[in-house]
C-alpha cells in the first residue's frame, strides 16, 4: 500500500474513533497505533482483498475502495452499522492491492466446536 493511502486510512480511523469515543479514549489511542491487515482467504466478502479489525470499526480494502464499518451507538434508535466508503479521486482503477510484508503473527479461524 502506498504511503499516501496508508496516511489517509490512519487519519480517517483516528477522526472517526475520536468523534465516536472522545479524544482521550482508549479507542482514539488505539487508532494511533499501526494497522495490521489480513489477506482475505474466505473470511469475508470475496471483493475484499485485505481487512483489519480494530476497536470500534472494521476496515476492508477492495480493488477500488476502502470501506469502514462501525457499529451504531448503543443509544441509537435504529440498529445496524455505519458504513463509510472511501475512494481516492483520480486513482488508477487498475491498481492492484497486495501485501508488502508478512507479519510474524498468525490468525486461526476454527469452524465447529472441535479445535
Amino acid at each position: 500500500m502506498k504511503t499516501s493511502m496508508r496516511l489517509v486510512l490512519l487519519a480517517v480511523a483516528f477522526v472517526v474513533s475520536t468523534a465516536l469515543c472522545g479524544h482521550g479514549s482508549p479507542v482514539a489511542k488505539m487508532a494511533s497505533l499501526p494497522m495490521y491487515f489480513e489477506a482475505n482467504h474466505g473470511q469475508t466478502d470475496a471483493s475484499v482483498k485485505f481487512f483489519t479489525r480494530a476497536p470500534g470499526f472494521n476496515l476492508y480494502l477492495t480493488a477500488s475502495e476502502a470501506v469502514m464499518v462501525m457499529p451504531k451507538a448503543p443509544a441509537a434508535k435504529t440498529k445496524g452499522s455505519i458504513v463509510v466508503r472511501m475512494k481516492l479521486k483520480g486513482a488508477d482503477a487498475r491498481a492492484s492491492v497486495r501485501g508488502q510484508d508478512i507479519l510474524p503473527g498468525h490468525t486461526s479461524y476454527f469452524i465447529g466446536n472441535e479445535p
